[in-house]
């Protein structure tokens, strides 16, 4: 298992794309080869489970950072009550912060 803070060591800008990150692949040489930019961002890893592939050189992982996705959900589950209490108020945020932006 690869810890999701290494994936951040290696590039530490990934793309959001609110269910995923897509992350520059350093799980083969192949991929550590090319730049770290978003260009190469070819590893992408969803939310809910962590569970990592590479469209570039076709490995697949699994980070091992249990607290980190507890604490997401977790997250996702106050943001959605949030929402639902201002929607009923009559007022909705326009936007809900989240712990990893």
């Amino acid at each position: 298992a690869l810890l999701l803070s290494a994936l951040y060591a290696y590039d530490p800008n990934p793309t959001d794309t609110g269910e995923e990150w897509r992350f520059c692949c350093s799980l083969s040489e192949e991929c550590r080869n090319k730049p770290v930019d978003k260009q190469h961002q070819s590893l992408t890893v969803r939310k809910d489970d962590l569970v990592g592939h590479c469209f570039r050189c076709s490995e697949s992982m699994r980070c091992d950072e249990r607290g980190v996705l507890k604490e997401f959900r977790k997250h996702a589950r106050v943001s959605a009550m949030q929402h639902a209490y201002h929607k009923r108020m009559g007022a909705v945020p326009t936007r809900t912060a989240g712990i990893f932006e």
